[in-house]
């Protein structure tokens, strides 16, 4: 495994993917010398100085560098005696003792770097490395351009902001430069603001090698500004830099390019060649863009090629056989492309060396299922919309699996006894939603080990699981105490609520929408309401009251529970859900009054209470609620005048079938028993609305943006290959959740559940 020691750049100079890219020392050569001479104290002091211009903040390095890849370098500095080449991050030359190298990634830095920084006062530095600080929006300072022997510098996600200074063409040894937002989603604050600027930019740089500016806007540059860089070149990163128009066909062709990264530039066209390809490319991205056309059977040619990201772009027609050649892949992602025929997946079995695989969209996967396919290090598999019949028999040997997803296929009957046989000690991701499978999963387990009573489902790390939209029936099976993302809505499972579900006190998510199951709301569910932020238990038949698990200050942020027989009164410890954005209880017997502590739910969007027994006036702080979007109170025994705001002004149904209610905007005036009662709500109507969960905002995901599948799994291979266990125990099961719930209200799902209509926004 590679560790946060080996630098960016010498990665990339061996040809690794620049997905291995980590930030780590960039340059120190064993040329150097670090501990027999006393440094020039000048330099020593500037260093200190520098140093305490920044205080020390462990969040300064989270979010680019995790847990166990970052630590205060400087802190240890005053310690280590006035020798600052025996510092942590400092290297000096052997001879001189001049200070050539400073390495102080992930090194929890915060506070502002201006041109004032005494950083400026070591002038023969050659390798600078800053990445995975904050320095809190400072622009990057012209006096970058001083350091003449510059060969590497890094300051990637280190939140600079503003233009890239022209001065750092003065740099003309360099032979690395990193200006990258972050790793994930590669946000960056920097701009490059013309064509002319790039030019100059890079017109210096000819003895560049790497050149990464992941994040950084060039929607002002045209893609033909790129033919003018040096043909030295071995790798180029672009991601996510809002890149327009054609890319240029020629940058394929660069003798010495090994790694190539486009992708996330969603309006940046163009076409793999298709014709004298030969280069030695070792990584290839260009997902998410409009690149069109066919797949190059010339892509076989590549046979360095290691790493193959083609997804959601706009390729049409069949995937090319001679993908087959490429022995040395590991990494393929083809997924969300509109494919077209059938795909023999023998075709990928020579591709010993896959750790993940996603096809999907209109493929037809013809499968052999014969017992000697395999593929012993995989590690994702996503085979999504492609048609299969039946589970791939090559999974019984792929023990090494941490995410599969099969889901919207047209897999039929009983997941097979094998398939709970496997040993998958690593699986924390599992979607097998959207098929046609049936039966019962708690005797399938139980067949396939011989165990009886309930029993959890037999994957140790599993913590998403997706067994929506199929035809399960039986009892609801028992996820680990590990999941934190439980979906099983629009199944037949019936019976109760097993109280082992409340051992999984990290759940986040739990969507058991759509079943028949029977009983009372389990109290135990107060021990996962500290981490839960949606609650969907719609469309069921329980029975009871709704149960005091509630836990003020808690994250929850949907609570949906309509469509059941609940009865008694609403909780009035609701009102301390301040995170709350959706709350709906529709369609039961819930009776007493509309507790008045809803009243401060500032963050409430929706509110649905309709079609129940409550009784009393509406709260007055109701009105009040500026961010309320949505309100539905009809068909209750509501009295007395509806409150007045400029909110409530604009819900025109939300009180009918309250005969006893009065005032704007319904038609009976309070005061007077001579107007006509408005109408009921038509037959059916409220049922329709519950059904359609139109108003029924899926924000309380915590990710606040969509996202594609394949951003989703490219960033679970970044994140294994740096190292980031933190990202990786969570990232892939995010692919699904976000597709799943990003954006608005699904309008068009009627079941209410996951929208997985086959498109991502991005």
């Amino acid at each position: 495994m590679r560790t946060m020691n080996i630098s960016l750049f010498l990665v990339l100079f061996l040809s690794l993917p620049l997905y291995s890219r980590v930030v780590a020392d960039p340059i120190m050569s064993s040329h150097y010398s670090s501990q027999h001479h006393p440094s020039h104290i000048g330099e020593c002091d500037a260093l200190l100085q520098f140093s305490n211009s920044f205080i020390i903040a462990r969040d300064a390095s989270m979010s680019h560098c995790g847990t166990s890849n970052s630590y205060p370098k400087t802190a240890s500095w005053k310690k280590n005696g006035t020798n600052c080449c025996s510092w942590d991050g400092v290297t000096c030359h052997m001879a001189t003792n001049y200070v050539i190298g400073l390495d102080l990634s992930c090194s929890w830095l915060r506070g502002a770097l201006d041109s004032n920084s005494t950083l400026f006062s070591l002038p023969n530095l050659q390798g600078l490395n800053l990445a995975g600080n904050d320095f809190l929006g400072s622009e990057i300072s012209p006096r970058f351009g001083t350091f003449s022997g510059m060969e590497h510098l890094s300051l990637s996600s280190s939140r600079f902001s503003g233009p890239v200074p022209v001065e750092i063409s003065h740099l003309s040894k360099l032979n690395a430069l990193d200006l990258s937002g972050s790793v994930y989603p590669y946000k960056s604050n920097l701009t490059i603001e013309d064509d002319h600027s790039f030019k100059r930019l890079t017109s210096n740089l000819t003895q560049l090698r790497v050149l990464a500016l992941d994040g950084v806007d060039m929607s002002r540059i045209s893609p033909t500004s790129l033919t003018n860089l040096s043909s030295t070149l071995t790798s180029l990163s672009l991601r996510a830099c809002n890149l327009q128009g054609i890319f240029p066909i020629d940058i394929f062709h660069l003798p010495n390019l090994r790694n190539l990264s486009l992708s996330n530039n969603n309006y940046l066209m163009g076409t793999l060649p298709q014709t004298n390809w030969t280069g030695q490319l070792i990584s290839l991205e260009v997902s998410s863009t409009k690149f069109h056309g066919s797949i190059p059977a010339l892509l076989g040619n590549l046979t360095s090629l290691n790493f193959l990201s083609l997804s959601l772009s706009e390729f049409t027609g069949p995937i090319p056989p001679t993908l087959g050649n490429l022995d040395r892949l590991t990494h393929l992602d083809l997924g969300g492309i509109n494919h077209s025929g059938t795909v023999d997946f023998e075709m990928f079995e020579p591709l010993k060396n896959l750790q993940l695989l996603w096809l999907s969209r209109n493929l037809s996967v013809l499968l052999q299922n014969k017992g000697n396919c395999s593929f012993p290090s995989l590690k994702v598999l996503a085979l999504t919309g492609c048609n299969l019949t039946e589970f791939p028999y090559f999974l019984s040997s792929s023990k090494n699996l941490v995410v599969l997803y099969l889901f919207e296929n047209m897999i039929r009957g009983r997941i097979p006894e094998w398939f709970w046989r496997v040993r998958w000690d690593a699986l924390t991701e599992l979607d097998l939603s959207s098929n046609n499978l049936s039966g019962e999963i708690q005797s399938s387990i139980c067949q396939s080990n011989k165990f009886h009573g309930v029993i959890e489902i037999p994957l140790p790390q599993l913590s998403y699981l997706s067994l929506s939209d199929n035809d399960f029936e039986g009892p609801l099976p028992t996820p680990p105490p590990t999941i934190n993302y439980y979906f099983t809505s629009n199944n037949n499972f019936s019976g109760d609520i097993p109280h082992q579900l409340c051992n999984a006190t990290g759940l986040e998510i739990i969507n058991l929408s759509n079943n028949s199951l029977t009983g009372s709301i389990p109290h135990c569910f107060i021990n996962l309401t500290a981490s839960l932020s949606v609650l969907d238990l719609r469309a069921n038949q329980l029975v009871g009251q709704i149960p005091e698990i509630f836990v003020p200050g808690n994250n929850l942020t949907t609570i949906h529970l309509s469509q059941n027989q609940l009865g008694g009164e609403i909780p009035e410890i609701i009102g301390d859900l301040k995170a709350l954005k959706g709350l709906n209880f529709s369609h039961n017997n819930l009776t007493n009054n509309i507790p008045s502590s809803v009243g401060s739910l500032t963050n409430l969007e929706w509110l649905d209470l309709s079609s129940n027994k409550l009784n009393g006036e509406i709260p007055r702080d109701l009105a009040d609620l500026s961010s309320l979007s949505y309100l539905n109170l009809s068909n209750n025994q509501l009295v007395g005048q509806i409150p007045r705001s400029t909110q409530f002004d604009t819900f025109d149904h939300s009180f009918d079938g309250n005969p006893n209610l009065c005032g704007h905007p319904l038609p009976k005036a309070c005061g007077t028993d001579t107007q006509q009662s408005p109408p009921l709500t038509p037959p059916g109507k409220g049922d329709e609305e519950a059904k359609s969960g139109r108003w029924i905002e899926w924000r309380a995901v915590p990710m606040g943006y969509g996202c594609g599948l394949a951003l989703g799994i490219s960033a679970w291979y970044i994140m294994q290959e740096t190292m980031r266990p933190r990202f990786c125990n969570n990232l892939v099961f995010s692919i699904c959740k976000i597709v799943k719930y990003s954006g608005g209200a699904p309008e068009a799902n009627e079941k209410g559940d996951e929208a997985k209509d086959g498109t991502w926004s991005l």
